[in-house]
């Protein structure tokens, strides 16, 4: 029912049918934020159009997500409609960042505008091709021998960025750099290079308040995660998944802390997408111990672009932008995050939810005092829940059929 999305609802007196028992004493990770990436596709269809920003990303829009991240490549990826890379000058250290790079900047320069609190994490898909064993942005690994030059380049890539008022959190060394296929950009890199990478940038890229997040593959690549951060001791601040292998429980233990970086949408329905994604982006990765969720496009046209031939041909954007009237229509993903992002604020410290199984849910303390809980009516009736916080109150809340739910307070 799209008239109840983000609805703001009222306390019920009706019968409790089910309980969500938060526990504030039992605290676990500190929560990062949520958000998604903003590919060229979502540049190029966010361009002059203030109003999709703020639906994305003004904190206080009521029918907005209110995403407290950005995830921005630092060069093409499989939603570009040409491929680029920043260009290095190994002689003076100079990086010169193309046209797109420059664009994807000033959108996120004006999210930044908007909503200063916005988190930026940097992910690049390729070297640059002069770098790489094909001579090519599609495809190949990097050259053995590139290391220290592609570390030179992650810290140039971030001071450029600074100076030109989009400030990193965080980096990540390369995405995905288990995959390589010749028909866009991808760039595999071994343990051993990405342990070299981090060694050589660690203490740059902190001295400008810029972390490094290991791995950026699936969840079944934990195990090059876990060698990552043994291999350069202090170099990491997190470790990143993806969804697209494995299953979220392969993060938990980790030596770091860990976070979803990046999952998309495709075919599925709205009832589908809300019972996969909350049971296994948020309920178990949660438990698993992750930090946060980035969705993959911010935005998409409505034949999945605009993008050059290659890569994924039916991903979902947070929002669908029509580029010949502008209508702007959120997917089910973005009401995921607008849920999540309501429940938890950067900062938020993960506490301990107890539930039925047909009910997930997580909770959350937040910075400013209140909990927050999200969860999911995972059956086809309506119930009644009460939201019982130990040694506070309860809220009592009535949730629809496969509807997701936010409590605060």
């Amino acid at each position: 029912d799209g008239s109840r999305r983000l609805l703001q609802t009222s306390e019920t007196s009706a019968s409790v049918t089910d309980v969500v028992s938060v526990d504030p004493s039992d605290r676990h990770q500190r929560w990062f934020g949520v958000g998604a990436a903003l590919t060229d596709s979502s540049v190029q269809l966010l361009t002059g159009r203030g109003a999709a920003i703020d639906t994305l990303y003004a904190p206080n829009a009521l029918a907005g997500a209110q995403l407290d991240v950005l995830r921005l490549p630092l060069s093409a990826t499989d939603f570009s409609t040409t491929w680029w890379a920043w260009s290095w000058n190994s002689g003076t250290g100079v990086a010169s960042p193309p046209s797109s790079a420059v664009a994807a900047a000033d959108t996120a320069h004006a999210i930044l505008t908007l909503n200063p609190a916005v988190r930026v994490v940097g992910s690049p898909w390729t070297a640059p091709a002069p770098m790489k064993s094909t001579g090519s942005l599609a495809g190949g690994g990097l050259s053995a021998g590139n290391e220290s030059a592609y570390a030179d380049l992650l810290v140039a890539q971030a001071s450029w960025l600074s100076q030109h008022g989009v400030p990193l959190r965080a980096v990540t060394i390369v995405n995905e750099p288990g995959y390589s296929t010749p028909g866009y950009p991808t760039m595999t890199l071994s343990d051993a290079q990405i342990i070299a990478i981090a060694n050589a940038a660690k203490v740059r890229l902190a001295a400008a308040g810029v972390s490094m997040w290991a791995l950026d593959h699936n969840w079944d690549d934990r195990a090059r995660a876990d060698a990552q951060i043994a291999g350069a001791p202090g170099a990491f601040e997190m470790a990143a998944f993806h969804c697209y292998g494995g299953s979220p429980d392969m993060m938990s233990g980790a030596t770091v802390p860990v976070i979803v970086t990046e999952c998309t949408g495709t075919n599925d329905t709205w009832e589908s997408t809300f019972r996969w994604d909350a049971r296994n982006l948020v309920d178990t990765s949660v438990a698993s111990g992750s930090t946060g969720l980035l969705f993959w496009n911010l935005a998409l046209d409505p034949s999945h672009g605009p993008k050059a031939p290659g890569g994924c041909s039916n991903c979902r954007g947070l929002v669908t932008i029509d580029p010949a009237t502008g209508v702007v229509e959120a997917g089910p993903e973005f009401y995921i995050a607008g849920q999540l992002s309501r429940a938890a604020d950067p900062g938020a410290v993960v506490v301990g939810a107890s539930s039925a199984s047909d009910l997930p849910s997580v909770a959350f303390s937040n910075p400013d005092g209140t909990i927050g809980v999200f969860g999911l009516n995972d059956t086809g009736v309506t119930r009644v829940i009460s939201v019982a916080v130990a040694g506070g109150g309860t809220h009592r809340v009535t949730v629809g059929p496969h509807e997701l739910f936010t409590v605060r307070g």
